[in-house]
């Protein structure tokens, strides 16, 4: 079986299972530093149906993390970053800065959002960027305990950034077993 999971894309790119999290460089701006303004778009594939009566409602809420290796929790991963060993909890942690909410596609479980997001890539930092996915039950509440965890993934800018068409495949981690009445 195919494995579900988060796609990191920074330019045309196949339909893949999870998310795909797609990054656009801008203009370097010298004035403020040596960093690049991108642009970063997500939309998922294949995501678990949470609701018992209708498909799931996804949004995905988007962090930026600066902190060295909070999530490296393994020291002999295959992958350089030590991204794909996460263990991401539902709740950011209070170093994460919030880079924003995407709107909530209704009963689809192959989203793909039109809400982006602008963040600095600064080459000389490790920046995790952290995508947790919810089914929508109680309509516009910001309080995301009300709603239902799909999952979630992380990749580091500077991988994403180097990735062969900025594209980044990483399986969704976390994914909550409770299902509701898809309200």
């Amino acid at each position: 079986e195919e494995a579900r999971g988060i796609d990191a894309v920074a330019s045309e790119h196949e339909e893949a299972r999870g998310i795909d999290v797609v990054a656009s460089k801008s203009v370097r701006d010298f004035h403020e530093g040596s960093y690049d303004r991108i642009e970063i778009s997500i939309k998922c594939r294949d995501l678990k149906n949470r609701d018992l009566i209708s498909k799931s409602d996804p949004f995905c809420v988007v962090h930026l993390d600066e902190e060295e290796d909070q999530y490296n929790n393994s020291e002999d991963s295959d992958d350089d970053d030590g991204i794909s060993s996460l263990r991401l909890s539902k709740k950011p942690s209070e170093r994460s800065k919030k880079i924003g909410t995407t709107e909530v596609i209704k009963d689809n479980l192959n989203p793909d959002f039109t809400t982006t997001f602008v963040t600095n890539f600064i080459f000389e930092e490790r920046q995790t960027l952290i995508v947790r996915v919810y089914d929508e039950d109680v309509k516009g509440d910001p309080d995301l305990s009300k709603h239902d965890y799909l999952g979630a993934a992380a990749v580091t800018l500077g991988k994403l950034m180097s990735s062969r068409g900025h594209i980044v495949k990483l399986p969704i981690l976390g994914k909550g077993e409770k299902k509701s009445r898809g309200r």
